[in-house]
């Protein structure tokens, strides 16, 4: 195999490996879900509860109220790692905290394992193919020479 496709292989393989590490530690990192608990009235003067943590300013009238939850990794085996906030009586949960982002997040990593696996071992199969054609290749060329000395 040419020198220059040869470092072509292990460049894309080396490019791929640090790609892979870095999606682990992405997985591996706790994420936050900002779940929408309501919605404040056009003509409300935007009466935000302290424990929402959402400054006024922020929220314009007729806007929506997210509450940001925690939540486990990729790896953990449940969704939410705690309790749910209590929430002040007009605001509730409209969807379930974390189960989306936790369901999106295994398959893409198990989509980049995928993938990882398959560059990987293409690109182990091509340079050890080229290794084993450069050994016939050089058998090959010394077979003539051994016979001429004979």
């Amino acid at each position: 195999m040419n020198p220059r496709a040869r470092r072509l292989i292990l460049l894309v393989l080396g490019v791929v490996l640090a790609w892979y590490v870095a999606v682990v530690i992405w997985a591996a990192r706790p994420t936050t879900d900002a779940v929408p608990v309501g919605n404040i009235p056009s003509w409300q003067s935007l009466p935000v509860d302290p424990s929402t943590s959402v400054p006024p300013a922020t929220i314009p009238a007729g806007g929506v109220v997210v509450r940001k939850i925690e939540c486990g990794t990729v790896f953990d085996g449940d969704a939410l790692t705690g309790t749910l906030p209590a929430l002040p009586f007009p605001q509730q949960l409209n969807r379930e905290p974390c189960d989306l982002q936790h369901s999106n997040g295994r398959l893409i990593f198990g989509l980049d394992t995928l993938v990882m696996v398959g560059v990987a071992g293409a690109g182990t199969a091509l340079l050890i193919r080229s290794r084993r054609r450069h050994r016939r290749s050089v058998a090959t060329d010394d077979q003539p020479l051994a016979a001429a000395a004979r």
